[in-house]
């Protein structure tokens, strides 16, 4: 079993969003995970994301991780929601 650290949860997170709406899952450190997965390591993560992040996710700058969680997660219950 794979430990990952916040930085490298963090990097794939960073990745993920510039494709946002790309795809459920994310790779982390060369292996595929599931986007939840992703989700949920970062889900209290409080320190702030880059601008550049947060932009692409239409959240302040200085949000969070945390805060970055909960926007996608609401935005994934909208899409089923329509569905």
């Amino acid at each position: 079993m794979n430990t990952y650290d916040q930085v490298q949860l963090q990097r794939a997170f960073g990745e993920w969003a510039g494709v946002f709406g790309g795809g459920e899952t994310v790779t982390v450190n060369g292996e595929e995970k599931p986007l939840s997965w992703l989700l949920t390591q970062l889900a209290r993560n409080t320190d702030q994301m880059p601008s550049s992040v947060a932009i692409v996710l239409d959240l302040e700058d200085g949000a969070t991780y945390a805060q970055a969680v909960r926007a996608v997660r609401g935005r994934q219950r909208k899409k089923v929601k329509r569905r």
